[in-house]
């Protein structure tokens, strides 16, 4: 509860004392009804309990409540108002409220009458208060300003403040309710007739607290499942595998249900033919993640998996490098849904509870706690192997509050791969303006100012200083003045076709799944790289190279200063 005095209360409290202080509030304002000064009295239902009736249940049935390390009477919604974290996580009902403060004290005597009572006290001012005592109970409520105190055996015989009169509008004259916002669907991973939803509160929980979400998966008017939950994510189950759903998400408190979210489709599928996917969320603060989220799949990443008994290893190359293991308990032999708790980091861990370890990046917990929940299983019935598993995990590093979240799906047949370079090649993409010769081989560099690896030069190499190519199948490295340049197609690629190869880094160190490339030389070269090429023409016969035409662009250590050029080579 927060305890605030203002300073005439303090003044009071400094000259008077706390136990002078009822006294002082009634004589000043004429006391009880007869106009002599009340005092407090002792209550018949007393505020004060033992340390023992504060059992979890009590507290979450609204019988009591831990303030201040005592144990006192207390109803779920007086609670809820005067723990300093609802009054926190309330949104008011609205910016400003005609609730009065006698409409407040009526209400009060309504829902409380174990705190207030008797009933229908009159009501009384002491600037800045106006307020209400009960001779039955000893307990004062009483309003300055927008805030609202309570002072009596119900605080500890201390002015506790409760909340504002814009907190208790809705509940005490339905005045300024509202619904939560609409929620967002953050992620949905397709799975073995189901769907796991992943989501993100709304930016307002409406006049009181959201108590449940609700997900609902619709495949035209035959085919609608729900699934209901306090939190993220919720598992959607009972769909058809290869039947497209819609999904929409709701938020409701106790005022109503929120505008449904923005919809996102998902496809269930066959355990067989799971797609693999990761999505890792790293909080800020996560050391192993970096606060950022990371998208997987076997389109844009290499991903190595394997699962030995109740132990699963996972390698992801692709625009970053993190290795994985997973263990669950020794009694555990195979991998079937559940969460499995009190997880240390593998292989140190104690095998009776299992292990995780999340790394990569050149980063690891030297320590970690977590957890693993396996959301569904299945293995070949002929084999014993594993044909597909969806699960997800939460690691903490050495003590940290601070987590990195993951969701892995993965399917033994699926063969998805890249989908190899964009055709047709955009026309946005940088053409030399330059007039270059109508035949024979050359190579055509231009340099911005800035660059590092060009120096700030147009160069136009022809003849004697043509470029010489090195061809590879999926892969062309040419030589010309000093420089070498590396283009490499992403793997599964081969050979090298027409087409747009974006979004490059630095070769040998690229994600073999969208390609590499690289130009250096004359002791110069990049460190970090960004870049793309294409190849407007290529001609390949007995996997021999007969003839190319292609564009690229560089930018060194993430710089805007670009290396810029156009190599067009045919066979002597």
């Amino acid at each position: 509860m927060i305890h605030r005095k203002t300073p005439r209360l303090a003044r009071l409290l400094r000259h008077v004392g706390l136990a002078a202080l009822c006294t002082a509030l009634l004589a000043a304002c004429g006391g009880g009804q007869d106009g002599t000064a009340a005092e407090p009295m002792a209550s018949p239902v007393q505020a004060v309990l033992a340390p023992s009736a504060c059992t979890p249940q009590a507290v979450a049935e609204g019988a009591a409540q831990q303030i201040d390390q005592r144990c006192v009477r207390a109803s779920p919604l007086m609670r809820a108002h005067a723990r300093p974290q609802a009054l926190a996580a309330a949104t008011p009902a609205a910016a400003a409220t005609t609730l009065t403060p006698d409409q407040l004290m009526d209400w009060a005597e309504r829902q409380y009458p174990h705190f207030f009572a008797p009933s229908a006290q009159p009501t009384q001012i002491l600037a800045p208060y106006t307020y209400r005592y009960y001779p039955a109970t000893g307990n004062y409520i009483g309003v300055a300003g927008t805030e609202v105190y309570v002072l009596g055996p119900l605080s500890q015989g201390q002015i506790a403040l409760v909340g504002t009169l814009a907190d208790f509008a809705c509940v005490a004259a339905n005045i300024g309710c509202a619904v939560p916002g609409a929620p967002t669907i953050t992620a949905i991973t397709p799975q073995d007739g189901a769907a796991y939803v992943e989501f993100a509160a709304p930016a307002s929980s409406g006049s009181s607290a959201i108590s449940q979400y609700s997900v609902s998966c619709a495949s035209g008017f035959d085919s609608i499942r729900t699934a209901t939950g306090p939190a993220s994510p919720l598992v959607v189950t009972g769909l058809g595998n290869g039947r497209k759903y819609s999904c929409i998400l709701t938020a409701t408190n106790q005022q109503g249900t929120s505008a449904p979210s923005a919809a996102m489709t998902v496809t269930p599928v066959l355990p067989s033919s799971q797609p693999t996917t990761i999505r890792l969320v790293s909080d800020s603060g996560d050391y192993i993640g970096g606060g950022r989220t990371y998208l997987y799949n076997r389109t844009n990443t290499q991903i190595g998996f394997s699962a030995s008994g109740n132990r699963i290893s996972i390698q992801v190359n692709g625009d970053e490098w993190w290795y994985a293991d997973f263990v669950l308990p020794a009694s555990q032999p195979t991998w079937v849904p559940g969460t499995y708790t009190g997880l240390t980091r593998y292989p140190f861990h104690d095998a009776a509870k299992g292990g995780l370890d999340w790394g990569g990046e050149g980063r690891g917990c030297n320590t970690l706690k977590g957890s693993i929940t396996v959301l569904a299983a299945t293995y070949n019935g002929s084999t014993g192997e594993l044909d597909s598993i969806n699960f997800s995990f939460v690691q903490y590093c050495e003590g940290g509050s601070a987590a990195l979240r993951g969701t892995i799906a993965w399917g033994a047949n699926d063969t998805t791969g890249p989908p190899g370079p964009v055709v047709p090649v955009p026309t946005t993409l940088w053409k030399p303006t330059a007039t270059l010769p109508a035949s024979g081989n050359y190579a055509y560099l231009q340099s911005d100012s800035g660059d590092y690896i060009g120096q700030g030069q147009t160069t136009l190499y022809t003849g004697s200083q043509a470029p010489q190519l090195n061809f590879n199948g999926s892969s062309l490295t040419a030589y010309v003045g000093g420089y070498d340049g590396t283009f490499v197609a992403m793997q599964g690629t081969s050979p090298l076709k027409v087409g747009y190869y974006p979004d490059l880094s630095r070769y040998p160190f690229h994600n073999p799944f969208k390609g590499g490339l690289s130009w250096g030389g004359n002791g110069r070269g990049c460190n970090t790289l960004t870049g793309w090429f294409a190849i407007d023409e290529i001609t390949i016969v007995d996997n021999q190279l007969q003839h190319v035409l292609l564009r690229f662009e560089q930018h060194c250590e993430g710089g805007t200063a670009a290396l810029r050029g156009q190599i067009r080579w045919t066979k002597p």
